[in-house]
């Protein structure tokens, strides 16, 4: 599989790897140590290539194997271990926008409210990142003003 690389214990890394996907047995089974590995992949670029084409050869093994385990049930195990293996086919994406970029002020008449409810909406406001408008005195605390005179601004997250 490797024969252009002529160091027979290289070749032997390479192939153990390119089956298990594990560099210390891989090490193991070369009957080198893992460091030299590590340097051959620094000083020799050839080998560094030959290296790249393993971890794609490995990568596909576990490919086949996630597909023959995903037919009887599936193993969330071999989806984090196929991310970090070919992230650009099994990476899981997050992408938020936002097109609002703007201050929206909500007036809510909280007079109706008990102290308890008060207190637990000041609470849900803290979580939700929600800030309380400001009084004419400076004081931010909800609490801290009479219920008819308490508003919320809402800010976009």
């Amino acid at each position: 599989m490797f024969d252009h690389i002529s160091h027979p214990k290289k070749r032997a890394f390479l192939a153990a790897f390119a089956e298990c996907g594990e560099v210390k047995q891989s090490a193991e089974l070369a009957d080198i140590s893992r460091e030299l590995h590590y340097d051959w992949k620094a000083q020799d670029e050839e080998y560094a290539a030959a290296f790249a084409v393993a971890e794609l050869l490995a990568a596909d093994e576990l490919e086949d194997e996630a597909r023959r385990r995903a037919k009887k049930g599936g193993d969330k195990l071999l989806m984090f271990l196929l991310s970090a293996l070919k992230p650009e086919k099994y990476k899981v994406r997050k992408e938020i926008t936002s097109q609002v970029e703007h201050k929206h002020r909500v007036e809510i008449d909280l007079t109706a409210l008990t102290d308890d409810e008060l207190n637990a909406l000041a609470r849900l406001a803290d979580k939700a990142a929600i800030k309380p408008a400001s009084d004419p005195s400076g004081d931010r605390a909800p609490r801290a003003l009479p219920p008819a005179e308490q508003t919320i601004d809402v800010l976009p997250g």
